[in-house]
């Protein structure tokens, strides 16, 4: 028998995604479950939640505050200067980093030039990336010291621009950026178009690479933020509130699903600063919590031993 803690999300859930709510459910041409009033690529996505929510601080490193509307700003000019660089439509490009603000301005940008991010995992050695990227063959990597350090010591030659992550995001970026690229225009991407390539965990063998497209990327964003909005609805029931902003500690691999999907893109849709932690330290994190005030906390169990 349902709790009554169930009844209630049970009633919001049919409120967010019946008549009138928020969200509007349908089905693609082959059947599938989506959102319609949503944006169903990431150009456009980051389009309108970095308009909808510009003025909140989205990204907060040790150097620099950076709102959705920065983010937006500074991933539109890399877009530009990529597609300058010979970046085409559906090209793979490897981000190759640590947590930093590079990364996320690199994906975004990576999408709106209708390019296919392909998320290296940082803790890769040289073998590892070597079948990676003879897998994928990206046109160009972005990436931090360490890891561009590591590629240099590949077999093949691999175009590869190097990040002092170290650095507010527009002057670690400043070479990529720089250049007039007014006469340049962007790719029209469509819901079906490939976007990102994440890799599995190779536990069993080589890791093998998953290929999403916007349509997909986008859909389960929305199913969290869909849950995420039936809390609302459930705090909201019990005459609670949340913080406003809200904001959550970024401190799981950016290349990874749960990194990229839960945490880095689902900000964008609720307005969620995300506090950025280049590498897990229970110390730091619980500095970090008290400091900024962080709402939400995404991990796994073995951060917490």
């Amino acid at each position: 028998m349902p709790s009554p803690l169930d009844q209630t999300f049970d009633a919001v859930l049919a409120a967010v995604t019946g008549e009138g709510g928020r969200i509007i459910l349908a089905e693609d041409d082959q059947g599938r479950a989506i959102v319609s009033n949503f944006p169903a690529t990431l150009p456009m996505f980051f389009k309108t939640f970095g308009a909808l929510n510009g003025q909140v601080e989205g990204l907060i490193t040790p150097y620099e505050r950076l709102t959705f509307a920065d983010l937006d700003a500074l991933s539109d000019k890399l877009a530009l200067a990529l597609v300058a660089r010979g970046v085409r439509k559906g090209d793979r490009v490897a981000i190759a980093m640590k947590n930093c603000a590079a990364w996320v301005v690199s994906y975004m940008a990576i999408a709106k030039c209708g390019g296919i991010a392909t998320l290296m995992n940082g803790w890769w050695r040289e073998a590892e990336l070597d079948h990676a990227f003879k897998l994928t063959e990206p046109v160009l990597t972005i990436a931090d010291a360490p890891r561009a350090q590591r590629i240099a010591g590949l077999d093949d030659d691999w175009k590869v621009e190097t990040i002092d992550i170290y650095k507010p995001v527009e002057e670690a970026m400043g070479k990529m950026l720089s250049g007039d690229h007014s006469d340049i225009s962007l790719p029209d991407v469509g819901p079906d178009d490939d976007a990102t390539i994440l890799f599995t965990s190779g536990s069993t063998g080589d890791a093998k690479g998953a290929l999403s497209t916007h349509r997909q990327v986008t859909t389960g964003v929305y199913a969290y933020a869909t849950s995420l909005m039936c809390l609302l609805g459930v705090m909201q029931s019990q005459g609670r509130e949340p913080a406003n902003p809200p904001k959550t500690l970024l401190s799981v691999p950016l290349f990874h699903v749960t990194g990229e999907v839960p945490v880095m893109l689902n900000s964008f849709v609720i307005g969620r600063g995300m506090v950025l932690m280049d590498k897990w330290d229970p110390g730091e994190a619980l500095k970090l919590i008290e400091e900024e005030k962080i709402t939400y906390f995404v991990g796994v169990p073995t951060m917490s031993l």
